[in-house]
């Protein structure tokens, strides 16, 4: 929609779908999400000219901090605009964990566009990492990248199981 005639004519195309409801419980409701879905659209934009007016810089800053920036991201992404690889993102994802693993080192292996196949590697004959640093990886991953549906890991602990044992009835 780069033309006015277009954004008026989907203007209008909302306007009709509103007034076609019967129920005026119903037409309240997806008003309101419209309101609703307006809102995100102009607290994004909102963001990106505040990104812009404080930059002095390169386009390639700019395009990293609209990329660093939640809201306008998932609007980029939404519509395949997103400045930044799915690769990237999920390495930088990988990357903060990293800084706070004491012993193991992350890799991305493959990424085939559905799935991160993702590696915890020891450092200095340390075990495998904690079990518990699976949820985190795969936590980022999905926040970096939310088109990656799968993350398979390895070189992760797998978690213990506990085992609840009763005392003997009649003893």
């Amino acid at each position: 929609m780069n033309s006015t005639p277009e954004i008026e004519a989907a203007a209008n195309l909302v306007e009709s779908l509103l007034s076609g409801f019967k129920d005026a419980e119903a037409r309240d409701r997806a008003q309101e999400l419209v309101r609703n879905l307006m809102n995100l659209y102009g607290q994004a934009l909102e963001n990106i000219l505040a990104i812009v007016r404080e930059s002095g810089n390169s386009a390639a800053w700019i395009q990293d901090r609209l990329a660093d920036d939640r809201l306008v991201a998932s609007l980029l992404l939404v519509h395949g605009l997103h400045p930044v690889s799915t690769e990237t993102r999920v390495r930088r994802a990988l990357s903060r964990i990293e800084r706070f693993l004491e012993g193991h080192r992350l890799f991305l292996d493959a990424l085939d566009g559905s799935t991160a196949n993702v590696r915890a590697e020891p450092m200095n004959g340390n075990g495998p990492a904690p079990a518990t640093l699976a949820h985190n990886i795969e936590q980022a991953v999905r926040q970096a990248a939310p088109e990656v549906e799968r993350v398979e890991i390895t070189g992760v602990a797998s978690p213990s199981v506990l085992v609840q044992i009763g005392t003997a009835q009649g003893h």
